[in-house]
């Protein structure tokens, strides 16, 4: 798919996985293609009856302007239009950064740093892998 995310669909479920790896990216051109690349590996979701787990805990941090304004075209673009949306992080750090991101994009995004606790945000069952 990328090497910056993987991305899974478990249609028993209705979940969409992100997965974001450790990999910063070079340019806005990567970014741009891996968010293309994520929204054509769902295009059959039907986004109303999903939910996204996005775990982000490998994600490098990054908030240069040009990054950020990128980032959150796409982001939002992305994440529009899902169920309910959960964001797993490691630090504080990165829970302040995705409560960021859900206020400007207006989309309401639970941040948690236990998988149990995000899969029941999303009244998944805790057998859903996440990994």
């Amino acid at each position: 798919m990328s090497p910056h995310v993987r991305v899974r669909h478990d249609a028993v479920h209705n979940v969409v996985l992100i997965t974001r790896e450790a990999l910063h990216y070079d340019s806005l051109v990567e970014l741009n293609d891996t968010f293309a690349k994520m929204e054509l590996a769902t295009q059959s979701v039907v986004k109303q009856r999903s939910v996204l787990f996005i775990d982000s805990r490998r994600a490098p941090l990054r908030n240069d302007p040009v990054f950020e304004a990128a980032f959150e075209e796409n982001r939002r673009r992305y994440i529009k239009g899902f169920r309910k949306v959960a964001a797993l992080v490691k630090t504080a750090v990165g829970r302040l950064q995705i409560q960021r991101h859900s206020k400007i994009d207006g989309i309401p995004i639970g941040v948690f740093t236990d998988p149990a606790e995000a899969l029941a945000y999303l009244e998944l069952p805790p057998s859903v892998e996440i990994d």
